[in-house]
């Protein structure tokens, strides 16, 4: 039976009990999961099970100073970003440049993303270190109807 036909029949918590007992079968041979590829290749089952494991994961920051939150909307993992923001993660972490992860939906024209996480209160107003904001960026890479969130959720606050 390959991985396709596991998915197939088992339940969730199978599956996630499956992925926390092969992450602790890893560290035991020293190879360290890592949650950013998991989350390049889109696998919310082993993010979750990474976090099960140690809830530090979902905060840790890569070379380039990137949360997993930061990575996941970057890349448009919707279920992943849900996941994240339902541990808890700080939603306005900045990475080594300044930029939150509404700032890396802005750029990249997620709007299902971006009212994610203006619904879940990103600040819409914090700047990265070359001053620019959420707003700017939507603006400069023309995604308009984020653009129109964002301007919606200043008026608000």
């Amino acid at each position: 039976m390959n991985c396709c036909e596991i998915d197939q029949h088992i339940s969730e918590a199978q599956y996630l009990f499956l992925y926390q007992s092969l992450y602790i079968l890893a560290l035991k041979s020293t190879y360290l999961m890592n949650i950013y590829d998991s989350i390049r290749q889109g696998k919310l089952m082993e993010v979750k099970a990474i976090v099960s494991q140690d809830m530090k994961a979902a905060s840790q920051t890569d070379a380039r100073g990137f949360t997993p939150l930061i990575m996941a909307c970057y890349l448009g993992q919707l279920q992943i970003v849900e996941y994240l923001l339902d541990q808890g993660v700080n939603i306005n972490a900045k990475d080594s440049a300044g930029n939150t992860a509404l700032m890396g939906i802005c750029f990249k024209g997620n709007l299902e993303i971006a009212s994610l996480l203006v619904s879940k209160g990103a600040d819409v107003n914090i700047k990265n270190k070359d001053e620019v904001d959420a707003l700017t960026y939507a603006t400069k890479y023309g995604h308009d109807a984020i653009v129109s969130l964002l301007q919606s959720s200043m008026d608000k606050s």
